[in-house]
């Protein structure tokens, strides 16, 4: 399955004597962009965080990807995504219903 991951550094990342967390965080953002499946990965422009777009089969595969340096120290969000052509049909299938 197909995941977005995004995640925004704490404040304590940003102190002079956090060298050593973004150094870990660092080593483990490049891990994750030699892992297989990624498509995307980056930065935000307008905040201390980023992206990555991956794939894994299962979500203890994720799991271990993120754990380590970025569950410490920053906030993540991990979300399901779908192919254009799978929420078209899922959006279709919705007709009728009412989502509150």
């Amino acid at each position: 399955m197909r995941y977005m991951v995004t995640f925004r550094l704490t404040s304590a990342t940003a102190s002079a004597d956090a060298d050593p967390i973004r150094d870990d965080i660092a080593t483990q953002l490049e891990r994750l962009a030699e892992a297989r499946k990624v498509y995307a990965m980056g930065a935000f422009g307008d905040a201390r965080g980023g992206y990555v777009d991956l794939e894994f089969e299962r979500p203890e595969d994720l799991y271990a990807m993120l754990d380590g340096p970025l569950l410490d120290w920053a906030t993540v969000e991990v979300h399901p995504v779908l192919p254009v052509h799978q929420l078209s049909e899922t959006v279709r299938g919705l007709t009728g219903m009412h989502m509150y």
